[in-house]
């Protein structure tokens, strides 16, 4: 890299980034008796810190790479980066190909969404080496960077000591703090950020997220995560580290990571945390960054950082070259209600429905005259304070922002312009103080565009409200829509509840009952607010969709309650039968392509929505010889899975044109196994 620099005449041809591909080891060559079995040529190496047995003061980084000016790299403190140096920490072909074929997906954005304006920040409850509660009022204030970068974005905090804390034979716990993560990990987030104690295999002593949890992530909306905490992505042992599993995991996890190898400390982990933030969330001069440009400038952020050692226990785990996906474009809004921006701050009243018309600018702020596609639109209540419930006798933090969520859907953008309904609850907190309308907007060739705008106050009542007292109408189904009164399920079926009603569904409660509520045996309920989607272009229909923890064997009763926005309710039931083992329905096998020249994709159509599912697809010829073998194990988000294919045999070799069979197969929770078998038909290339 040095002789690439030195060689360089300009900007054009200079090098930018240096992706290691591999792992590596704290003993190089492999004397000791933990690396007595591996050979030094399957890893990479890294730079160690001489006295490498002083957890408090050694270090692992790459950086070191990365110092390319004459006379850098013997004060690695105070040496500046000039290109941006990341790593994929894979030992095998499997873990490159998932690192890689994710890294690609990203690129192409194949699953853009709204989960790209969630940034989510978790905070340990214990004291960190600084004041008390520092962990959570670093996250507290972190977020609230967020916002002053780039407003269109919506911070969640997950601060411990806001759960209720649970003990047990093994230790205390948060499982609502870990529930609350895990959903965000399963609809997606632009970034997800820690900061606290933790090891190589969890966060915090209540183990907020473990290993275990991570192997089991499985969704393509993939966040980038920064932990500001020890050893969590030690990349040089002869055990894997939770970050490296986060990166690897083929299903789900982490686009790349922000993490440390070795022991860190609070205060240093806050300064470049708040330059990370600086560089991802706020576009530069050029637009968006790449990673290792963010990477690189967040280093050298701040006159502290310029001297900080710490932040050489740093590393980017992943690649360096790889775009950041935050929409460019922007949302603004032109009328509200009826009223031009010009006049007074209008009011979001109770009960009324509230029009938005806007339009999307390019970067350059002009119109994007060619932007169709949609528009998803959350409208939040006034701001509110949180107090968190001093769990371990810390003292309790807080933090003001808009909590309650108004309205969340989703309407068509043409040519570049939009108008959407906004129907308002009656559960609000009349404050006459100002709400949020935040936006996010994705156009049919995968461009992106954001914006919020709070220029309205919420407060008071509509006139002329609707008298009816009839409640949502709704069908409620597990697993299946074909599913019968009584019914046998799995051990965690999939709760469906189809919704409509004229005047809207209150998705609010505002801690008064009105929620989407969902009972089992009378006994457990659960809040299904956060998990209602609306239907595209139509307030008065949705859906919500939530799998239910494992159940005993037997009979059992749920209980569901749905209302509107007029503070109707409507309440129904539903009996089903759990049975343990129960083998799962494979509806049907097939393709994308057949005939196929290049790849294809299987799809399984099967009656186990969001449970884990052993799949297993073979390929054959019509002597029965398999010729290509895949298993893993995975989650699909909806009632269909997917397995990709390039037409070659496990060995490598590809397959000869012909006609081919493939047999699929599906286990659920040790249930005997339900198969298909269908024909595909392969072109020459």
């Amino acid at each position: 890299m040095k002789m690439l620099y030195d060689r360089s005449t300009s900007d054009v041809d200079r090098p930018k980034y240096l992706l290691l591909f591999g792992d590596c080891a704290y003993d190089n060559r492999m004397v000791s008796s933990a690396w007595s079995s591996y050979k030094p040529s399957d890893f990479l190496l890294s730079y160690q810190v001489e006295v490498s047995n002083n957890e408090k003061s050694s270090y692992l980084t790459d950086d070191y790479f990365g110092f390319l000016d004459d006379n850098e790299g013997n004060a690695l403190s105070s040496d500046r980066l000039d290109i941006g140096v990341g790593r994929f920490p894979v030992r095998t072909n499997d873990e490159a190909i998932a690192v890689v074929d994710k890294t690609i997906a990203y690129i192409e954005n194949k699953n853009a969404g709204t989960w790209k304006r969630t940034v989510c920040f978790v905070a340990d409850d214990a004291a960190g080496s600084g004041s008390d509660n520092s962990f959570m009022q670093h996250a507290i204030d972190l977020a609230d960077s967020v916002l002053r970068y780039s407003p269109q974005m919506r911070p969640e905090r997950i601060l411990a000591d806001a759960y209720k804390r649970e003990s047990s034979s093994t230790g205390y716990s948060y499982p609502e703090a870990t529930r609350r993560l895990l959903q965000l990990f399963d609809q997606g987030m632009f970034m997800v950020n820690y900061t606290g104690h933790s090891g190589t295999t969890s966060w915090s002593d209540e183990k907020l997220l473990t290993s275990d949890h991570i192997n089991k992530l499985s969704s393509p909306r993939l966040p980038i995560w920064f932990t500001a905490s020890c050893d969590f992505t030690r990349f040089d042992d002869t055990a894997t580290s939770g970050g490296e599993m986060a990166l690897i995991n083929p299903k789900g996890g982490a686009i790349a990571l922000f993490s440390t190898s070795r022991v860190v400390y609070d205060t240093p982990n806050y300064e470049f945390h708040k330059a990370v933030i600086r560089y991802l969330c706020s576009p530069s001069a050029n637009g968006r960054l790449r990673l290792g440009d963010v990477f690189r400038l967040a280093k050298q952020g701040s006159r502290y950082l310029l001297t900080d050692g710490n932040k050489l226990n740093f590393n980017l785990t992943g690649d360096p070259a790889l775009m950041i996906t935050i929409p460019d474009y922007q949302v603004e809004v032109e009328e509200f209600d009826g009223s031009s921006l010009s006049q007074d701050i209008p009011f979001m009243n109770a009960g009324a429905k509230v029009k938005v018309k806007g339009k999307i600018l390019t970067p350059n702020g002009q119109l994007a005259d060619d932007f169709t596609g949609t528009i998803h639109s959350l409208a939040m209540d006034s701001k509110e304070t949180v107090y968190t419930l001093d769990n371990v006798g810390e003292g309790a933090v807080n933090y003001t922002d808009h909590i309650r969520t108004l309205f969340s859907g989703m309407d068509s953008v043409n040519n570049g312009r939009f108008e959407l309904v906004i129907p308002v609850p009656l559960d609000i907190n009349y404050s006459n103080e100002r709400g949020l309308l935040n936006f996010y907007a994705c156009a049919s060739d995968q461009r992106e565009a954001g914006g919020a705008f709070n220029r309205f106050k919420v407060g008071g009542t509509a006139d002329d409200l609707p008298e009816s007292t009839d409640g949502p109408q709704m069908m409620l189904y597990l697993n299946t829509p074909d599913f019968a009164w009584g019914g046998k399920v799995n051990e965690t079926p999939y709760f469906v509840a189809e919704l409509q009603d004229a005047n809207g569904i209150n998705t609010v409660g505002n801690g008064i009952g009105h929620d989407l509520s969902l009972t089992i045996d009378g006994k457990t309920a659960y809040n299904l607010n956060d998990y209602y989607t609306p239907q595209a272009g139509d307030y008065t229909k949705g859906k919500v969709g939530f799998s239910l923890p494992t159940l005993s064997e037997g009979k059992h009763t749920l209980s569901f309650r749905a209302w509107n926005i007029m503070n109707n309710s409507t309440t129904k039931t539903l009996e089903f039968e759990v049975v343990k083992g129960l083998r799962p329905d494979l509806f049907s096998v097939s393709c994308t392509n057949s005939p196929a020249r290049e790849s294809t994709t299987f799809i399984l159509s099967h009656n186990r929505p969001d449970s884990e599912l052993d799949v297993r697809i073979a390929v054959c010829d019509f002597s029965g010889r398999e010729l290509w073998v895949h298993t893993e194990r995975g989650i699909s988000s909806g009632n269909y899975y997917y397995v990709d294919w390039n037409l070659s045999s496990n060995g490598g070799q590809r397959l000869m044109p012909g006609v081919y069979l493939y047999r699929a197969s599906i286990v659920s929770g040790g249930s005997k196994e339900s198969t298909k078998t269908e024909k595909i038909v392969i072109l020459a290339q």
